[in-house]
């Protein structure tokens, strides 16, 4: 069996997301509005949190 390799949960009321990177004992970050995530297991694959929390007139 296969572990996921990263798991971003997304905390909609808090405009943040966490990143847990092959997580041990509970380690990760947490990241809000302003940045720009990478992903290490998707080559290429970003996300812009403005853009992920922006209100639909924002768009």
């Amino acid at each position: 069996m296969t572990a996921a390799k990263e798991c971003w949960p997304v905390l909609g009321p808090e405009k943040q997301i966490e990143v847990h990177r092959q997580p041990q004992g509970g380690q990760f970050a947490v990241h809000g509005p302003g940045v720009t995530l990478a992903s290490a297991a998707v080559p290429g694959f970003t996300v812009e949190l403005d853009r992920v929390f922006a209100t639909r007139t924002e768009c």
